[in-house]
């Protein structure tokens, strides 16, 4: 943490800043997963799940979005029982990449392509990944939670529903924002086969 900031910040709040990413980065990653799950109990591997997820979308920044930089924060209230994970690229986007990779010719616009990409083991680039967003989507819609995933004319938001929104204006490039409340007594997962990727 920045120590000029730090100082300023009550004792209650614990937080990574904004902070710019010139490559992917798996310390920073340990560090925002550290404190998205401080206080989270959850089924076995619960946290390197999570730790696993946040590397994929920070590397999808790089690898799909097409970007020399991407920005990610996070932060935790305890007193307000919630943290929160933002990562945000100016890159081409998940719908951009996923309709010109064509290996999915049946996406008709920027949401399929979104909702696509949040499956299970999708992936625009290779058949060996495809897992970053599927989890941070489990992880909303089994737990206390929600995702919000902005990209293109496309927002989602998960948590045990779906809402899908077609925007009027492209954002240009991808957004992640996961919250988390922390109240609940166990966290779950529905699938443990994300470590075979």
């Amino acid at each position: 943490m920045n120590p000029e900031v730090s100082h300023k910040l009550p004792k209650w709040f614990l937080s990574f800043p904004v902070t710019r990413l010139a490559e992917p980065s798996y310390p920073l990653a340990g560090q925002v997963t550290q404190i998205l799950t401080e206080k989270l109990r959850g089924v076995e591997n619960f946290h390197k799940a999570v730790h696993f997820a946040i590397r994929e979308v920070i590397e999808n920044s790089f690898e799909h979005g097409q970007t020399d930089h991407c920005y990610m924060c996070a932060y935790s209230v305890p007193s307000k029982q919630i943290v929160r994970l933002c990562i945000l690229d100016t890159g081409i986007g998940i719908p951009e990449s996923m309709i010109t990779s064509q290996r999915y010719p049946d996406l008709r616009n920027d949401i399929d392509a979104v909702d696509k990409a949040a499956e299970y083991g999708v992936s625009s680039k290779s058949d060996e990944r495809g897992i970053g967003l599927y989890l941070l989507r489990d992880v909303a819609e089994k737990n206390e939670a929600s995702l919000t995933i902005l990209s293109g004319k496309a927002k989602m938001d998960i948590s045990k529903d779906i809402k899908k929104t077609l925007l009027d204006i492209a954002f240009p490039g991808t957004m992640v924002n996961l919250s988390i409340k922390t109240r609940r007594d166990f966290y779950y997962l529905s699938t443990s086969d994300w470590e075979e990727l």
